[in-house]
């Protein structure tokens, strides 16, 4: 227990740090497709891992600050607490895109449903650069905090 407290810690100092940037929508019909596909893609790969008991190796994907949350170890952690709250991952649904004000990061927001939760948020938060700088799994609600 006292593990996940300190990852609520890290969660909250990560929050409160990005409080200060505004969120806009994008239309849908200019949000990257292909980013968002990938998104998907990505988080969905590793959340069925997850549940397999598996932790696949950090990608090119990674931002280098992402790289070191997606250790072998590090996954396997998040994982295990996870677990008994909202049990395995079986499926995400596309729910909108937004992006930072100032521009610094493009966020893609799915509707999770797992074991033991029918709806969590996934969120995967892409930089400038294209690279996954953030992936949250979080209670849903339906403004972005």
């Amino acid at each position: 227990m006292t593990r996940f407290v300190r990852w609520i810690a890290i969660a909250a100092i990560a929050i409160s740090a990005c409080a200060q940037l505004k969120y806009e929508k994008i239309p849908e019909v200019e949000v990257n497709q292909t980013q968002r596909a990938a998104a998907e893609a990505w988080a969905t790969q590793t959340l069925t891992s997850w549940a397999q008991d598996r932790y696949p190796p950090p990608d090119n994907d990674l931002s280098d600050a992402m790289k070191p949350g997606q250790s072998e170890a590090r996954q396997k952690e998040t994982d295990k607490q996870l677990e008994p709250i909202v049990g395995n991952f079986k499926s995400m649904a596309y729910f909108e895109t937004r992006k930072s004000d100032p521009a610094k990061f493009v966020i893609y927001r799915f509707k999770g449903v797992f074991t033991k939760e029918d709806l969590m948020e996934i969120r995967m938060v892409y930089n400038l650069q294209g690279k996954i700088d953030g992936f949250w799994i979080k209670p849903w609600l339906n403004s972005m905090q």
